[in-house]
């Protein structure tokens, strides 16, 4: 929000949360898109998402945003 101040306004803000349930290869999938997939071979973390239970419950929670251009301050004549 700080760095949209000026040149944009806040208009509208909305909580998401919702449950999920997901199985191994999409856990693998998720953590492999993440800077946490960097920190281990494929086959360590293929090993340590078998050690999760199957499948994994989770809660998303996310704020969802729209924001607008604010308008240009008034130039004097």
């Amino acid at each position: 929000a700080s760095t949209l101040a000026g040149t944009f306004s806040p208009l509208a803000e909305e909580q998401v949360r919702y449950p999920v349930s997901w199985g191994s290869p999409v856990v693998v999938d998720l953590v492999a898109m993440g800077p946490n997939a960097f920190h281990l071979s494929s086959t360590a973390l293929t090993d340590r998402v078998s050690e999760l239970p199957d499948p994994v419950s989770a809660t998303v929670a996310v704020s969802v945003s729209t924001w607008v251009r604010a308008p240009a301050p008034a130039t004097p004549r």
